[in-house]
């Protein structure tokens, strides 16, 4: 059985919860240990999200997500 999406972008919820702690300025060890995972989990859903996101990196996650609450 394969996560929902969580909305138009694509995420599923993991995904979105950890672009929201990667934009709003936690390492990946940090979210990690927060969502108790493995930073290898949180480096995977990262290069996921940014595939769907449209970005390259961590640096363009605050607008991606942003524009997806907004509109």
């Amino acid at each position: 059985m394969s996560p929902r999406p969580s909305d138009r972008d694509g995420l599923t919820p993991r995904e979105r919860q950890i672009c929201e702690l990667a934009s709003a300025g936690h390492d990946n060890a940090a979210i990690a240990a927060k969502l108790v995972l493995s930073v290898r989990t949180v480096e995977n859903h990262l290069q996921r999200a940014y595939v769907k996101l449209g970005v390259r990196g961590r640096s363009g996650l605050p607008t991606a997500i942003g524009a997806q609450r907004a509109g």
